[in-house]
């Protein structure tokens, strides 16, 4: 316990969650005339009795020993900072120290508690660190049974210039293509990406379950619409869905029951990059479209933002054309797989037919010429990402094409 001479005592104990973690609750209570805050630590699921520290009841299962607190970052405040922000800085100030009290005792505790895990950290988790300090981070809840282990392992850390780069562009181009906000888009400075693997080690077969397994994507820069942050932007423009997975997916590609995090991490990379350029490609060529078109009438980047992890479903483009034939409007609706092969595009033709103005609607989906599309014969396109510019001329001349094709039979009927 820190003590201070304390008077109110605030009645909800916070928790204190580490990567997910919950790991124990915070009792808070203010100081006489001074702005700092007095606390005791309890196990979570526990409620003490009393708060000033005398009692010895075992059940408040309170922590005895707070030396692990890193005194030299308390955040120190002055009357005028409100509450909430006194207990909000103190809470993350104690999620701080006890993350890199576990980090720091990462290796000799999992070289007690799994072979496997221990080996992992040791050989390669151990030697990950970015220009800026990052480096995989731990915490660990032990009970009698099993014992849960959190990971945050940094990833992409020597291509976040790159990554910055092409968020940047994304951003800036789903602001213009669906005319979000006005001004300037906003800058992104920094990229962190992490993966975050929560395992629960069973103490008697010291088998490895995997309870939770997500990349998260954290992005830091100068906000520039007000009504939209970064991170809301992020979580839109982003899918995770899909990714390997190291529990399972990853195993049966390499059918094998136990893979390294050596071979993982590489293997998850390139899928992540795959996962930042692919909307980039998508939002190129939109963009390259609306020299024909104009800007679309919806843009949707095929993230479902209600799933954890998002739920993949074609990014997809539609735009309106008034045909240059008197009385007859285009539809065309782009459908998005993947930056290696062509997309699918459709369009509907309305024209007036009569001067009772019948409408008839015919619809085609266009053809790509044979050596743009990879799964033709005659393609010269390789395995990689099309050309943008190439594969953007080529949309136009097809949609062209298809819409005179359309209208022709119209003019007959």
């Amino acid at each position: 316990m820190y003590h201070c001479k304390t008077s109110d005592t605030i009645n909800n104990p916070y928790p204190i969650k580490a990567l997910s973690l919950h790991l124990f609750d915070a009792y808070v209570f203010k100081g006489e005339d001074t702005p700092d805050l007095d606390f005791v630590l309890c196990h979570s699921n526990s409620t003490p009795n009393d708060f000033d520290g005398s009692s010895a009841n075992p059940d408040r299962n309170r922590f005895a020993d707070y030396s692990w607190l890193d005194a030299g970052t308390k955040p120190q405040f002055d009357m005028e900072t409100p509450l909430t922000v006194r207990v909000q800085g103190l809470v993350e100030w104690i999620q701080r120290s006890y993350i890199k009290k576990c980090t720091g005792e990462l290796s000799s505790t999992l070289g007690n508690i799994n072979s496997k895990l221990s080996f992992d950290y040791d050989s390669y988790l151990s030697t990950i660190s970015g220009a800026d300090g990052r480096c995989v981070e731990g915490v660990v809840q032990g009970s009698i049974d099993h014992t849960c282990l959190a990971l945050s392992i940094p990833l992409l850390q020597e291509k976040n210039e790159k990554i910055c780069e092409d968020l940047g562009g994304i951003l800036e181009l789903y602001g213009k293509l669906t005319g979000l906000g006005g001004g300037s888009a906003p800058s992104v400075a920094k990229v962190e990406i992490s993966l975050l693997m929560v395992l629960m080690v069973d103490h008697s077969s010291v088998n490895v379950k995997a309870l939770r397994e997500e990349v998260e994507i954290e992005a830091k820069g100068t906000e520039g619409w007000v009504e939209i942050s970064i991170a809301e932007l992020v979580r839109r423009v982003i899918s995770l869905q899909g990714l390997p997975r190291h529990t399972g997916q990853f195993q049966k590609t390499l059918q094998r029951s136990s893979v390294c995090m050596m071979d993982f991490i590489p293997f998850l990379e390139s899928a992540l990059l795959n996962c930042l350029w692919e909307p980039l490609h998508f939002l190129q060529l939109v963009d390259h479209l609306t020299f024909l078109f104009g800007l679309p009438l919806d843009v949707n980047m095929g993230v479902d933002t209600t799933s954890a992890q998002g739920a993949q479903v074609s990014r997809t483009a539609t735009f309106s054309y008034v045909c240059e034939e008197p009385q007859a409007s285009a539809l065309v609706v782009l459908r998005y797989n993947n930056s290696r092969t062509v997309p699918v595009v459709e369009v509907t033709v309305t024209q007036q037919t009569d001067p009772a103005k019948k409408e008839k609607t015919t619809s085609k989906h266009v053809k790509y010429r044979d050596d743009l599309d990879p799964k033709s014969k005659s393609s010269s396109i390789s395995s990689g990402p099309i050309d943008v510019a190439l594969l953007g001329e080529a949309t136009i001349a097809a949609c062209t094409e298809t819409i005179v094709s359309l209208i022709k039979p119209c003019k007959r009927a």
